[in-house]
């Protein structure tokens, strides 16, 4: 990894000095153009790239026609917003609204044009609307995000997984971490996945068998448009129970080097891409480094208490396309990340029962990948992708031996996770109707395990928990036929498959979409199907000690943890920019892992606090139910505002062993976002923005602190009978951010103010026992938090 930031980083010089491209430009008619909007249009279902389609700005005499390749470009536009409709015979128009032309970096589309079902006499045009996916089978709980979001959505700090959660059934009242908690379910139901394969959790220093953290690795200076799903999913995805965030990698623009740098709370980051050759193969590369850890180096006191997160990431993707029929993309992502809380620290700023008396913490994550796209015919494409991803996460803590009066190492933990996937799909349009696809997804697991601890006044040698190392197989595979009856009605019927080779178990599951077009404005859609997700690794390969010394794994025979999922939606437009969503759902949980003996145990709270609790002697006894409702109005931005407001109404119960119907740890019952912006023109190349958003949220569910019993042993002690019984005040946050972007010449400048938690609304966290005063002590979330950003594009 060291080597391809360096590789990066020369290219970056040596550009800057020779004022130019690595190569000659293909099209030498652009090469002085400033502000230019290339692109591709595409058919919706095959991909295949549309020749003679119009390209047309509207409200300014500008067009072109694509060439044989589908490619576009419009040169010499002008600054700011503006709007295209793509047109092609046999196709529906497309309108593109909104669009932002900013000076030193072209603007670079891919425009999917639907084919019409029947030959209309008149011309319709449509917008480029929210709910339109990469996938076109989720037909609800479905939408596509515009990474460009999460540098205009107050709160969302530049991360994709911040910016969901102003979505209906989206919660997230941990102001300390992203986690996503879709309609009730845990996070940990959450699928990654980056160029259609899934990947380990993209987070810096995210938990074993999370999916979320306080810092993201996926940057959106690189991102294409992604799709974030919320049940009810189409065949193609699985090993999934809550929700699917389907990410992008976007190409390099391979006719103009560009480059971005920006400084903000999230770290120091530069940016880099271009042309490598002649042929249009393109380069994309971002790189991060934190920003709390570059001023500690430089001796600048950053104000952040016990300890300084470092971290560091790369983004990148390499694009060859050899012809129109084939390219290859190479892409990766990389994160290092490492804190240290010392005793020292904890005493200087005064704190208790928060963390251990000392904890050190480390995490690597990589994945890289190849993927090699083929159009056997115009109408039919293939995908082979190979990826290798590997996650390592090392922790130590330290406690007090007594005797002594000494810290001493108490606890070591190494965990490592590879993975090896091997993909392949295939699609094929048989007609405008008519269109199937296919595909298979083999990843070989291997887990290395190795923990440690030294008891309390013991000055011996560490006792080894656990020593292991296993490996594993999942394969998935799928097949789904979608029929357009006539320009009201479609449907999608699939199958999805999962097989676990390590216990045999498979699962089938049938899968179903419908959607009729009630009138011009009124979409009133259904989805249903079985889901599958495996159990997390450690909870399969957790040994237990026998009497006569010998380890036991007893939870290895697990099965898959499912849900029947049936989401009702209804989608009204009115005027061209307003838009009204209902949805009913509901979810049946089945096969849930729970304790053989009689207890509060399951693992659907899994999740709620950091780190995994294992268990032994699971069986698949446990249920639950999700079931709720969901209202979202929105107005898409339109001179120079937006508006995104939503109401989510859920009820999250489930029965561990002792078949008590009880809450889950994310049984919010309610959450109401509202987001609001506006742009205000100052000149002709200055712009001022405000954002807003507003939270509103049930509180935390939690588990009381046992008082009696912690008062004996002297640490936290908590009463497992009662756990989730009751929940901490409700959730209230009020963000607002401030935005103002310049554009000159060659660059543009970007500065961005967001307040977090405006009226320092004290946002209760968890609570403990304090050792200090005997009494339960309270622990709250982020008060006031400021974030200043800056970003330079040229």
């Amino acid at each position: 990894m060291k080597h391809l930031f360096t590789v990066v980083l020369c290219t970056f010089v040596f550009q800057i000095k020779g004022k130019g491209n690595l190569f000659p430009n293909r099209l030498k008619d652009d090469r002085n153009s400033l502000f230019t909007i290339r692109g591709r249009v595409v058919d919706a279902v095959s991909k295949f790239p549309i020749s003679g389609a119009s390209v047309k700005m509207v409200e300014n005499p500008k067009g072109c026609i694509t060439d044989t390749e589908g490619k576009f470009v419009l040169m010499n536009c002008p600054l700011g917003r503006v709007a295209l409709q793509v047109s092609s015979i046999g196709y529906k128009n497309q309108m593109l609204n909104n669009l932002i032309i900013n000076a030193g970096k072209e603007l670079i589309l891919t425009v999917e044009l639907e084919e019409n079902v029947q030959n209309l006499a008149e011309v319709k045009v449509i917008g480029l609307g929210k709910e339109k996916q990469n996938g076109e089978s989720a037909f609800v709980s479905s939408r596509t995000l515009s990474m460009s979001d999460t540098r205009r959505f107050a709160g969302s700090r530049n991360d994709p997984a911040r910016m969901v959660t102003g979505l209906a059934g989206v919660v997230s009242n941990n102001d300390f971490r992203n986690d996503i908690v879709v309609r009730g379910a845990s996070p940990n139901g959450i699928l990654w996945q980056l160029e259609g394969i899934n990947i380990p959790n993209p987070n810096h220093f995210g938990n074993s068998g999370g999916t979320g953290g306080p810092v993201s690795m996926l940057n959106n200076n690189v991102l294409d448009k992604s799709d974030f799903l919320t049940g009810a999913f189409p065949a193609q995805y699985g090993n999934v129970q809550s929700g699917v965030f389907d990410l992008r990698i976007r190409n390099g623009n391979a006719d103009k080097n560009e480059y971005v740098a920006q400084v903000g709370l999230n770290g120091f980051e530069f940016g880099a891409e271009g042309g490598i050759s002649k042929k249009g193969a393109s380069f994309l590369a971002n790189y991060r480094y934190s920003a709390l850890d570059l001023l500690n180096k430089l001796g600048i006191s950053a104000g952040v208490g016990v300890a300084v997160p470092r971290y560091q990431d790369l983004n990148f993707k390499f694009h060859f396309p050899f012809n129109v029929a084939n390219s290859i993309n190479i892409f990766g992502l990389f994160g290092k990340s490492g804190i240290e809380v010392s005793p020292e620290s904890l005493e200087k700023n005064n704190t208790q029962n928060v963390v251990p008396l000392g904890v050190r913490n480390t995490s690597n994550t990589s994945v890289i990948g190849v993927q090699w796209k083929h159009f056997l015919t115009t109408k039919t494409s293939t995908i082979f992708s190979l990826t290798y991803s590997h996650a390592q996460e090392y922790t130590s803590t330290d406690s007090l031996n007594i005797k002594q009066n000494v810290y001493q190492n108490a606890y070591n933990n190494n965990l490592s996770e590879s993975r090896l996937t091997a993909l392949f799909q295939f699609r094929h349009k048989f007609s405008r109707k008519d269109d199937i696809g296919l595909g298979f997804t083999h990843t070989q697991f291997k887990f290395n395990l190795i923990d440690s601890v030294r008891f309390v006044n013991q000055t011996e040698q560490f006792n080894i928990l656990h020593n292991s190392q296993n490996v594993a197989a999942l394969s998935q595979s799928y097949i789904y036929w979608q029929h357009r009856f006539d320009g009201k009605f479609s449907t999608h019927l699939g199958v999805h498959v999962e097989s676990l080779n390590l216990n045999r178990k498979t699962s089938i599951e049938p899968r179903f979409g419908l959607k009729y077009q009630l009138s011009e404005n009124e979409t009133l859609s259904f989805g249903a199907g079985l889901y599958s997700k495996i159990q997390n690794p450690l909870t399969y390969f957790y040994e237990v000690k026998n009497a006569d010394g010998s380890t036991e794994t007893i939870n290895n025979n697990l099965d898959f943890t499912k849900s029947w999922q049936f989401v009702l939606s209804y989608n009204i437009k009115f005027k061209s920019d307003w838009q009204m969503k209902y949805e009913l759902y509901h979810q049946q949980i089945f096969n849930v892992p729970v304790t053989i003996k009689p207890s509060y145990y399951s693992t659907l709270n899994l999740g709620a606090g950091y780190g995994l609790i294992l268990q032994d002697s699971l069986v698949n006894a446990g249920t639950g139910q999700n079931t709720g409702m969901e209202l979202t109005l929105e107005r898409q931005f339109h001179e120079n505002w937006y508006l995104l407001s939503t109401l989510s109404l859920y009820k999250s119960t489930y029965k561990g062993s002792n078949g008590i119907n009880k809450n889950t740890a994310f049984n919010g019952n309610f959450v109401m976002n509202g987001l609001v912006g506006r742009e205000f023109n100052l000149a002709k190349n200055k712009m001022l923005s405000v954002d807003l958003k507003v939270t509103y949220s049930g509180g935390r569910r939690f588990v009381p602190v046992n008082t009696e019993l912690s008062k004996k042993y002297g640490t936290t002690i908590y009463d497992n009978e009662k756990s989730y019984d009751e929940h901490f005040k409700n959730y209230f946050r009020f963000d607002a951010k401030v935005g103002y972007r310049l554009n000159r010449a060659k660059l543009t400048h970007e500065f961005s103010f967001d307040v977090q938690n405006v009226f320092n609304t004290q946002n209760i966290f968890t609570q403990t026992y304090d050792t200090r005063t005997a009494q339960t002590s309270t622990q709250y979330q982020y008060g006031i938090f400021p974030i200043i950003n800056y970003r330079l594009t040229f």
